[in-house]
């Protein structure tokens, strides 16, 4: 269950607030779900969602910021984002002990992940086939990989831009580049 749910046409803008997962019985919660409309968050604090902090299924019209957040102890992804051409802004966010990908965009998303803090979590970012941008990131301490870049679909390139990120000792490699 999310707390949550942003449907197609809808807008809203989230400050200040805290969400906090079912940790006691393992409950299958969200924070925020967004499925096609326009959302701002910031300065908002998420902690113990088993099926992620922000999850995010945009269109390309659809005004998408993320902004100084602390996400703490998520499953499945911190943030994730999906939507072909949808262009959301991940900025200066806290992502801690997370035991996935603290940041996810799948297949044919442009974000913008720029200042993030990423620590102690199993990935820090992951880019599934798309053109996203990475700018000024510091990732520390992740269980595997600092940066994954999968590029396994022939129909969407997988050719993010990496600028000026940080990322420091990370269990397997700082940035990986997998797929066809």
């Amino acid at each position: 269950m999310p707390a949550i749910i942003g449907l197609k046409n809808s807008s809203m803008q989230i400050t200040r607030c805290n969400f906090k997962g079912d940790t006691t019985n393992d409950a299958e919660t969200a924070g925020i779900v967004v499925q096609g409309g326009d959302i701002h968050i910031t300065q908002c604090q998420m902690a113990h969602h088993n099926s992620g902090a922000i999850m995010l299924d945009l269109q390309p019209q659809n005004f998408c910021l993320i902004e100084d957040n602390n996400i703490v102890s998520c499953q499945t992804a911190g943030i994730y984002c999906q939507g072909e051409s949808s262009t959301p802004r991940i900025k200066g966010n806290k992502i801690m002990f997370c035991k996935c990908s603290a940041i996810k965009t799948y297949l044919g998303v442009r974000a913008e992940i720029v200042s993030n803090e990423i620590t102690i979590n199993d990935v820090g970012i992951e880019v599934v086939n798309n053109a996203s941008k990475l700018v000024d990131n510091t990732i520390e301490k992740c269980h595997e990989n600092g940066i994954i870049i999968i590029g396994d679909n022939p129909d969407i390139r997988s050719k993010p831009l990496l600028y000026k990120n940080r990322i420091i000792s990370c269990g397997f490699n700082g940035v990986i580049c997998t797929g066809s």
